[in-house]
C-alpha cells in the first residue's frame, strides 16, 4: 500500500473533526425544531380529543339521570352527605356534589376531567356544570330544574371547559387561566353565567368561567346532549349580547 494512502486512512479512522461535530449538531438542532412542536401540538390535539370524549360521557350520564328521575335535570349538589370515597373530597361532608351524583351513569370516574387540568398524578376537574342550574344559588334569575324550563335545549349549555379566570373583565376570548395550582380542584366543578349573582362580585367570589382551552376554543355540553367545540364569545356572556344570542341562558 502507497504511503499517502496509509496516511489518508490513518486520519480517517480517527475522531471526528471539529467541523463534522459541528454540522452534526446543526442538523440534530433543525430535526428537534421540526418535529418536537409537531410532538406538542399532537399531544394537545389528543388531550382536547379527549377532553370532547369525556364531555360527550358526561353529556349522556347528564341525560339518563334526568330520564330516570322525571325529568329533572342532576343538582349541582345535593344535601347528603357525600360517598366515602367521593370523586369530589370537599371538607364538608353534608354535599354529594354532581359528578358523585352522575356517576352511577357513567362508564367510568376518569371523564369529570379535562386531561388540560391535570398536574402529576393529581386531576383538576376543568368540566364545569352551569350555574343556571344550581337552584341554592339566590339568584334572580329561576333556576333550571328540568328540560321543561329550556325554551330551547340544543342552545343551552349545561357543562363546558371551566377555570378561574384572571382577567373577568376582558373579552371572553382573551379569558386567561389563573394558574392549576392557584385554586383547588373544585373550583372548576362550575361556571358562572351573567345572571348569577356571583358573576360581577368580583371582589368577593372567584370568578369562574368557561375558557378556550384547546386550540382557542371550549368544548361544551348542551341540554339536548350534543357537544360543541366554539369560542366563548359565541355563548353570549359579552353584555351586550341579545338575549337570541345567550347560550347559556334558559330563554
Amino acid at each position: 500500500m502507497l504511503p499517502s494512502l496509509r496516511k489518508t486512512l490513518k486520519v480517517r479512522s480517527g475522531a471526528f473533526s471539529f467541523l463534522e461535530v459541528l454540522v452534526a449538531l446543526v442538523v440534530v438542532g433543525l430535526i428537534a425544531a421540526l418535529v418536537l412542536p409537531a410532538l406538542s401540538q399532537a399531544k394537545d390535539q389528543s388531550r382536547a380529543t379527549r377532553c370532547i370524549d369525556n364531555s360527550r360521557m358526561i353529556g349522556a350520564a347528564f341525560t339518563e339521570y334526568a330520564d330516570n328521575n322525571h325529568g329533572h335535570f342532576v343538582e349541582f349538589r345535593q344535601k347528603k352527605p357525600s360517598p366515602k370515597e367521593a370523586i369530589v373530597a370537599t371538607n364538608n361532608k353534608e354535599y354529594t356534589y354532581w359528578p358523585d351524583l352522575l356517576s352511577e351513569y357513567a362508564e367510568d370516574n376518569s371523564i369529570w376531567h379535562c386531561p388540560c387540568c391535570q398536574y402529576g398524578e393529581q386531576h383538576g376537574f376543568g368540566i364545569g356544570y352551569s350555574k343556571l342550574m344550581d337552584e341554592s344559588d339566590g339568584n334572580d334569575h329561576q333556576s333550571v330544574g328540568n328540560v321543561d324550563d329550556l325554551a330551547d335545549p340544543s342552545r343551552t349549555v349545561v357543562f363546558g371547559d371551566t377555570d378561574v379566570v384572571e382577567n373577568p373583565q376582558s373579552h371572553p376570548d382573551a379569558w386567561q387561566s389563573v394558574g392549576l395550582n392557584e385554586v383547588s380542584p373544585d373550583s372548576r366543578l362550575q361556571f358562572d353565567v351573567p345572571a348569577s349573582l356571583a358573576w360581577g362580585d368580583l371582589e368577593k367570589t372567584k370568578p369562574r368561567r368557561i375558557l378556550n382551552r384547546h386550540f382557542g376554543r371550549a368544548n361544551v355540553v348542551f341540554a339536548d346532549q350534543h357537544v360543541e367545540s366554539i369560542k366563548v364569545s359565541r355563548l353570549g356572556f359579552q353584555k351586550e349580547a341579545k338575549v337570541e344570542q345567550r347560550l347559556w341562558d334558559r330563554h
